[in-house]
């Protein structure tokens, strides 16, 4: 993980702009949902991961995902349902 120093401001509406490498590290693109939190330490922004699970349509599973995916994440959601077998 990189551990650079990264500065940005707030404008007058509150909003802020995340370095774009900090974006690309945690896979950020517009739309992503943010959880901010505020800790001893300073704000805690968490990104949301997606939902996805299978749903069972005419009798075969399928995939159902909200949100956008991750890397990694169909590989992850796959393996979890092959371990419930």
């Amino acid at each position: 993980m990189n551990n650079t120093n990264n500065l940005t401001t707030i404008d007058k509406s509150g909003r802020l702009v995340l370095p774009k490498n900090i974006r690309d590290q945690f896979f950020l693109k517009e739309g992503t949902i943010l959880e901010i939190n505020a800790k001893e330490e300073g704000i805690l922004m968490t990104p949301q991961k997606p939902k996805g699970k299978f749903i069972k349509k005419n009798g075969i599973k399928v995939l159902h995902i909200e949100g956008d995916l991750e890397p990694g994440f169909l590989e992850n959601l796959v393996n979890d349902c092959r371990q419930e077998r």
